[in-house]
């Protein structure tokens, strides 16, 4: 995704470790933000929706060994597209959630909160709803205007890790003091997990939430034995391809970009 601000986020891991983070590329190309998709492997499945500004798909790669999903939007990056990306998502939400065969499948979902949540109000959110919660994200505004953006999830049952917490936020304020005065923390602005469609859809209707992005839960279902038989992928790749899941799935960074059409400036 393109900043026109020239805005650079940092990007830190909250796992085991402090890691500056460093996005590889997929093995499938968006070619500009209408979301034409061009593909190194061969393509299998796409969609695209020119109302809704929304194109996703996967394909398998040149190797023949991975399956990789893209998902992308919104080429003016306002909030009117963003709207529009999650009516598109709620709409395919609630049709998986009525679907005899998809409702109660346990599939990946990421929730996106309209405003950063504290960390009381995100522990309360988390405990208050019963599916895995699988990573969050985290922003905290620096000194020179970046936004430092933290991934993390639970360990070892512990939703928020304190001293790893603890670690990366210290490395961000001296980033930040560098740059000329303190971070502000935000709080937490998405969190991704695992539930069914009929858990999914209720979510849509909690104030605190922007959206519910059900596109990779789709793809996963359509990541079938027919889809690939029909592409003409040998049996024994098929039933592979299929156990192993997507290598990665490209998605939309939607927190940054609403955090970006409603503070006036540009986060991705």
């Amino acid at each position: 995704m393109k900043n026109p601000t020239g805005l650079t986020p940092m990007k830190h891991i909250l796992s085991g470790a402090i890691i500056l983070m460093v996005v590889v590329a997929s093995v499938f190309f968006v070619d500009n933000l209408q979301a034409h998709s061009q593909t190194r492997g061969q393509l299998i499945y796409k969609v695209d929706d020119p109302k809704s500004d929304v194109s996703f798909g996967y394909g398998i790669n040149d190797t023949g060994r991975e399956v990789a999903a893209f998902i992308a939007c919104c080429h003016d990056q306002s909030l009117q597209s963003l709207e529009s990306y999650r009516d598109f998502n709620h709409d395919l939400l609630e049709a998986m959630a009525n679907e005899t065969q998809s409702q109660e499948k346990v599939l990946p979902f990421k929730i996106t909160f309209r405003q950063p949540l504290s960390e009381q109000a995100f522990a309360q959110f988390a405990n208050n709803h019963n599916f895995q919660i699988t990573g969050y994200t985290i922003f905290a505004l620096q000194a020179d205007g970046r936004i430092a953006t933290i991934g993390g999830g639970p360990v070892d049952g512990e939703l928020i890790p304190r001293d790893t917490l603890n670690m990366v936020l210290d490395s961000v304020e001296k980033y930040s003091q560098e740059s000329g005065g303190a971070p502000q923390f935000l709080g937490w602005v998405d969190i991704t997990g695992e539930m069914t469609p009929k858990q999914a859809l209720k979510l849509t209707y909690d104030p605190r939430i922007f959206a519910v992005d059900a596109i990779e839960a789709h793809l996963q279902l359509e990541l079938t034995n027919e889809r690939l038989q029909e592409a003409g992928i040998p049996r024994l790749l098929r039933v592979r391809l299929i156990s192993q899941g997507f290598e990665q799935v490209d998605q939309i960074p939607l927190a940054s970009m609403l955090y970006a059409a409603t503070h006036k400036g540009v986060v991705n």
